[in-house]
């Protein structure tokens, strides 16, 4: 077992045949990630049933989960993108691939059903949480040795 994990992003909102089946789709695409023993923190997979329990509106449902989803974007070792139909019109796919560049961290894209080779080749780097920062513009900065 490892002790870090990668961040999965999946589309959401615009997916054909709407949100219920991003999510299951998504949790199909983690478990295909998992089964090659590759460890993922999938949001949409996360996130979507909790989200159908919650009380109340969320003013801005975007904004409010990427909020939530940057600490773990901050501890996970590089971004997974699924190329699940409408990933390339995503915002939140583009928000996440822009802040996963921005502290140079992997990113490494999947056609749905098939590990990505350079994942599975892929060699941690050593991490030095300390380095870790929560800078006023732009978001967290994690710096490696």
């Amino acid at each position: 077992m490892t002790n870090w994990f990668w961040y999965l992003a999946t589309p959401y909102a615009k997916y054909p045949g709407g949100i219920s089946a991003a999510a299951e789709e998504a949790a199909k695409q983690a478990a295909v990630l998992f089964d090659a023993g590759i460890h993922v923190f999938c949001p949409i997979s996360h996130a979507h049933h909790i989200a159908k329990y919650m009380k109340g509106p969320i003013y801005n449902p975007h904004r409010f989960w990427l909020d939530y989803d940057r600490p773990f974007m901050v501890i996970s070792i590089g971004l997974i993108v699924c190329m699940m139909k409408t990933w390339d019109i995503s915002d939140g796919i583009s928000e996440e691939i822009e802040h996963f560049r921005t502290v140079r961290k992997p990113v490494f894209y999947m056609v749905p059903d098939m590990v990505p080779k350079a994942v599975l080749e892929w060699k941690p780097q050593r991490w030095d949480l300390s380095t870790i920062t929560q800078p006023s513009v732009g978001g967290p900065k994690l710096t490696s040795r």
